[in-house]
């Protein structure tokens, strides 16, 4: 409250020397400081505006952006769904109508892209034909893996950002 007191003070202060010794122009001049230095319900609209601009462009990226988390997760399930469908029995790990149903019934989207195999590994690593044995001597263990894929379109552009993304996920699961 002090410092609104001063600067009335002040301002006082300028209007009574400008008047008694100051010709027209120098005047005018504090006349405008004046009036500039007290009319700032402007200004609040003014940083308003920037503010909410500031916000909704926030705002609008990261609903773009969760939508973007939010499907590869979807996608992972889809992929894991599928995956469990097919390692059901050994008929199933090359079902690939079946694990394909799944995955989409699971995601909830016909269009995605699903494909499945089947595949033998063995623990020394590296694939391995299917029913023989791997190095150690076990049979080898089979895994039916599946790959999910979708496409996803921002709302907006970003810079640097492409305008979609390809989203991809597979997942692996031993029979």
């Amino acid at each position: 409250l002090h410092l609104v007191d001063r600067v009335n003070a002040m301002d006082l202060d300028l209007r009574r020397k400008t008047h008694k010794s100051a010709g027209t122009a120098v005047r005018w001049l504090a006349r405008g400081i004046c009036v500039a230095r007290r009319a700032r319900s402007g200004s609040l609209s003014v940083e308003m505006a920037f503010a909410v601009t500031a916000f909704l462009v926030l705002a609008v990226g990261s609903y773009d952006f969760g939508r973007f988390a939010m499907a590869k997760a979807s996608l992972s399930s889809a992929a894991r769904a599928g995956a469990i469908y097919g390692i059901q029995d050994l008929s199933t790990t090359t079902d690939a109508a079946g694990i394909e149903q799944a995955a989409r019934l699971d995601a909830g989207d016909s269009t995605l892209s699903v494909s499945s195999r089947q595949v033998c590994i063995c623990a020394t690593g590296g694939e391995a034909p299917c029913g023989g044995a791997c190095n150690d001597g076990l049979s080898v263990p089979v895994y039916v893996e599946v790959t999910v894929q979708d496409t996803l379109d921002f709302m907006f552009s970003y810079p640097g950002v492409p305008q979609s993304i390809d989203l991809s996920t597979t997942n692996q699961l031993r029979y």
